[in-house]
């Protein structure tokens, strides 16, 4: 289902109209899709991470940013708002959980972005079943990348659990890849 980009806009608070303007007496006339980009952006603020959205190099439909090195930063791009609710859905799972891998990091006094799972073979092998591997150069491409790529067909409440973990907890944790 295609929804208006204003609304995307509206729930991570990058447009002066409210939340309002999609709800009336019986409720808020919101796909499944947005409450997830909802909690997300919700659980982006707790963290203390701001969300922007900012025009993108073609091809690019979001980023993690390590800096602040505080606490890193979002960028989705409009590029994504093209794709609609659920492209942006999977955009915000995927880029949480680089925002996951950020946090795992530094938690551990390193830097960069540390891979939440500790199975390499793992990570590679749900790579290659959501059909990434090949396209991220096989098992020479960052594992960072292969990880970021399997959860966004992931369940919103699997990317929140890790996230909620390093980002909001603030948990440590062996180290990654």
């Amino acid at each position: 289902m295609r929804f208006p980009a204003i609304a995307i806009l509206v729930l991570i608070g990058h447009c002066p109209v409210s939340a309002a303007t999609y709800c009336d007496a019986r409720g808020c006339a919101l796909p499944d899709h947005m409450g997830d980009i909802q909690v997300m952006t919700d659980f982006l603020r707790r963290a203390g991470i701001p969300v922007k959205i900012a025009n993108c190099r073609q091809g690019l439909l979001g980023q993690f940013s390590s800096r602040p090195a505080s606490t890193g930063s979002m960028t989705i791009c409009t590029s994504a708002l093209k794709r609609g609710v659920a492209g942006v859905s999977e955009t915000f799972r995927h880029e949480m959980i680089h925002a996951a891998q950020f946090c795992k990091a530094r938690n551990n006094g390193g830097s960069g972005f540390w891979t939440i799972s500790n199975d390499r073979n793992n990570i590679l092998s749900q790579s290659n079943q959501v059909g990434m591997y090949r396209h991220l150069g096989g098992a020479y491409g960052l594992l960072s990348e292969h990880e970021a790529y399997t959860y966004e067909s992931a369940r919103p409440r699997d990317v929140l659990y890790h996230f909620n973990n390093y980002c909001i907890e603030r948990k440590k944790t062996n180290a990654g890849w």
